[in-house]
């Protein structure tokens, strides 16, 4: 008897794995547009209170309101971009885990995610993303050279998030680090060794818009290896 791939769910995961980042997007989209809509809103009565006070005591007025624009224009913004990095990572690693089952149970006699897993580690290979994906590709018999445009900036990104959740954001302190060089060649990052980095709104959307093509061009690969 066939595999049912439907039930599995090897047929539609990538589709709600791409439904997912949408989803988040969204979110992103609305909770920036929220930021922007508070400072123009504060900014705004600002100016209409100004109005009423002698202009001598502006700057001392409007330092009265320093927090509340620092929280609006950057610190609010700062703890979600980096926040929904972390989360998006974490749906990747999960995803990725989830397809390596799928096609565990899918091929015959194959290894052992778990085993794999662990001897990978063993190995010191690489993240849990790297072992997930030469898992689905090594055991499913797919065409690695799908993908190869979109991991190497998914290995930095999750370079990235390792500092964010380890690190607090610090930099690595070489200037000559590999996570360092993709920060000051990436548009929506910036940032100096041994300091935090910095997150632009355009980067989330970036980094969705490679994953949605990585599992894309995935989900191509388990066609044909569904159809096989």
């Amino acid at each position: 008897m066939g595999i049912d791939f439907f039930e599995s769910g090897l047929m539609t995961i990538c589709d709600d794995v791409k439904r997912s980042f949408w989803e988040i997007e969204r979110f992103h989209d609305l909770t920036e547009t929220n930021w922007k809509q508070k400072d123009k809103e504060l900014q705004e009565h600002i100016t209409e209170l100004l109005s009423d006070v002698p202009e001598e005591r502006h700057h001392d007025y409007i330092s009265s309101y320093g927090e509340d624009l620092h929280e609006n224009q950057i610190l609010f913004p700062k703890i979600h971009r980096a926040s929904i990095v972390i989360s998006i990572s974490s749906y990747f690693e999960d995803y990725l885990n989830q397809i390596a089952q799928i096609l565990e149970s899918s091929v015959p006699n194959a290894k052992k995610y778990k085993h794999f897993q662990r001897e990978y580690k063993q190995k010191r290979k690489g993240p849990t993303i790297a072992c997930a994906k030469d898992y689905i590709f090594k055991v499913g018999s797919l065409d690695l050279k799908s993908v190869e445009g979109c991991w190497e900036d998914l290995q930095q990104i999750n370079r990235l998030r390792n500092q964010l959740v380890h690190e607090a954001g610090y930099l690595p302190s070489s200037s000559a680090n590999i996570l360092n060089k993709y920060v000051s060649k990436n548009e929506n990052l910036s940032g100096l060794p041994n300091n935090k980095v910095v997150i632009r709104s355009g980067f989330i959307t970036s980094y969705i818009n490679l994953l949605v093509s990585f599992f894309e061009a995935l989900d191509k690969e388990l066609v044909k290896f569904m159809n096989a």
